[in-house]
């Protein structure tokens, strides 16, 4: 072995070594985070079952949560970094276009995150998981004064493994880095952040288990000739989509327009007071979704009733996305996916002949379709909901029913809602700093 092999070799497993790192580091912070997030959400649950029958349990918490929705809000308004889900935040720090303080970041994402996500807020926690990991990256490197490129690759890592920690999903984690931050990358990249992806799902799976997030039991393939209802089911999640993205990209305007009599920084107290009333009468609503969508499963509703949830679900993803506080939307979109899967399926069986037996089928399409549409990132949504639901088998399906919505989608001008969110956070910044 030549000297320029042996320095490649030594750089190859010296990159593989700091994958490990941040892998397991992220693995750790993320996990304790969803642990977190776990515990309050379940406390949460009981009380409001309690206050169907106790009045005063309704009040107190009414005060409780405005006196939470303040003190999270004078927190968010410390670091303007910690707002929102933290993707494009993410996604400016590795392109240079913004410069994030790691460790403020991280103890405050991980507090409000937690108790914003852990209140019963319809917000996920991958985003936030996804900024805490990136954080973790960019921390090492300022640490220990490595050069640009490493720095770019370890926050990637960091993503990566985030993604990874918090869904159980892995490869999904290496193909969000791929279709969201770096776009292109060589191989010696793609294995290191393989590699922190793989170490975080080992360390997260130490606490939650190896089983998938969503285990819905698909064990038969979709049948083939059936195939054309994901042609029509991906029109169908297109346009839903679409709306999704359109009001998402106006909650600035909307928010301003309805609560003008309050500062923007205190907006975080409007969706914990206004979702008191939908934790009393659908306690299962709240959330990010995850535990909603088996419970939906597991339960038959009529088509009156799902379509209800699924307004709800939107009007409140919505007050809570737009609020700014820390949580993100990958896991809110996958519900509001499942819920239009279930919508559609129910319509279609009831009235158009679509066979039964198959509605955890459309279920775990629509999750992937919805998604794809939304984030314009067809890979990560295939592998996304494959890891999650632990449905290989229904791998073709999946991907015909995210093809057809990623390209209506398109051609009704959707664009990448991470990419836009990115985009006007910089424009937001220049206005900042020119004035």
């Amino acid at each position: 072995m030549n000297k320029l092999e042996s320095y490649c070799l030594s750089k190859q497993i010296k990159m593989l070594v700091l994958g490990v790192v941040v892998g397991a580091i992220s693995g750790v912070i993320v996990s304790a985070f969803r642990f977190g997030i776990g515990i309050i959400y379940n406390q949460v649950g009981e009380l409001y079952h309690q206050m169907k029958e106790n009045t005063l349990i309704v009040v107190l918490w009414l005060i409780f949560s405005l006196i939470l929705g303040w003190v999270l809000s004078i927190i968010t308004k410390t670091d303007k970094d910690i707002k929102g889900s933290g993707i494009p935040q993410v996604e400016l720090q590795m392109h240079g276009k913004l410069s994030m303080n790691w460790w403020s970041v991280l103890w405050k994402k991980f507090t409000v995150g937690t108790l914003a996500i852990g209140s019963g807020l319809l917000l996920g926690r991958e985003g936030p998981s996804i900024q805490l990991g990136s954080v973790v990256g960019l921390g090492l490197s300022q640490t220990f004064k490595l050069d640009e490129k490493t720095k770019k690759a370890l926050i990637a890592c960091g993503a990566s493994a985030g993604v990874a920690a918090a869904f159980n999903a892995p490869l999904a984690g290496l193909m969000f880095s791929i279709e969201e931050l770096y776009k292109k990358m060589n191989h010696q990249i793609v294995l290191m952040i393989l590699t922190a992806s793989l170490t975080a799902h080992q360390v997260s799976a130490k606490v939650f288990g190896h089983q998938p997030t969503l285990n819905l039991l698909n064990k038969h393939t979709f049948p083939p000739k059936e195939y054309y209802w994901l042609v029509v089911l991906g029109f169908f999640l297109a346009f839903g989509g679409y709306l999704y993205s359109k009001v998402t990209l106006s909650l600035p305007i909307i928010f301003k327009s309805c609560f003008p009599f309050l500062n923007k920084h205190y907006y975080g107290l409007i969706p914990l007071v206004l979702i008191i009333p939908l934790g009393i009468c659908f306690p299962f609503l709240l959330g990010g979704g995850g535990p909603l969508i088996l419970f939906l499963l597991n339960n038959h509703f009529s088509l009156s009733m799902l379509i209800i949830f699924l307004l709800l679900r939107f009007i409140y993803s919505m007050l809570s996305f737009g609020s700014g506080l820390p949580g993100g939307i990958f896991l809110p979109i996958l519900s509001l996916g499942a819920l239009h899967g279930l919508v559609f399926a129910t319509i279609a069986t009831q009235y158009f002949g679509f066979p039964e037996g198959f509605l955890s089928y459309i279920v775990m399409f629509s999750m992937a379709g919805y998604f794809a549409s939304i984030s314009k990132a067809p890979f990560t949504a295939i592998l996304l909901v494959t890891e999650m639901v632990g449905g290989v088998t229904q791998l073709v399906p999946i991907a015909i029913c995210v093809l057809v919505s990623y390209f209506i989608a398109t051609l009704l001008g959707v664009s990448p809602i991470y990419e836009v969110l990115a985009e006007r956070l910089y424009f937001d910044q220049k206005k900042v700093y020119h004035s």
